[in-house]
């Protein structure tokens, strides 16, 4: 009769096992976020604002067609993020040539034109306020639906 060999294996059982495999699956689909929560908000430019300095202020665009908050007021030389929170892309516009309604694209003397282009959801753009006043801005596909902002800058 021949002998057999058997090589000994370690069995885990099934319920470790997808215990195991879920913990890694969310550890990994997790990490980003964590990392972003780590991240210093006032960072820019590869460096990090002390206090008193600039500050990066974020603007939601949602599926809702609403810029949250829709009313901000911050200083020269603060950055504005608009980030989409949703799946419908939207804009970040202040360009009164591109503004069905004029009223919807109010620049302050002095200010240039700005546009985002398309934001894509999970995307953002920022724009660094240098001239003080009152910013009207609007969602260039959405306007219609009233995806109106306003920004007030101070010195």
């Amino acid at each position: 009769m021949a002998k057999s060999t058997f090589k000994l294996e370690r069995v885990i059982p099934r319920r470790t096992f997808l215990q195991r495999s879920g913990l890694l699956a969310l550890g990994v689909a997790v990490l980003p976020v964590l990392q972003a929560c780590g991240r210093n908000t006032t960072e820019r430019d590869g460096g990090t604002d002390t206090a008193g300095d600039a500050q990066n202020v974020t603007v939601e665009m949602n599926d809702e067609l609403k810029f949250v908050p829709d009313k901000l007021t911050v200083k020269v030389g603060d950055t504005v993020s608009w980030h989409n929170v949703g799946t419908i892309p939207h804009t970040a516009t202040d360009d009164p040539v591109k503004a069905f309604d004029p009223a919807h694209a109010k620049l302050p003397a002095g200010a240039e034109p700005w546009d985002s282009g398309i934001v894509e959801g999970g995307k953002s753009w920022s724009y660094a306020f240098a001239t003080p006043g009152e910013y009207t801005y609007f969602c260039i596909p959405h306007e219609a639906a009233g995806m109106v902002g306003q920004i007030t800058v101070t010195e």
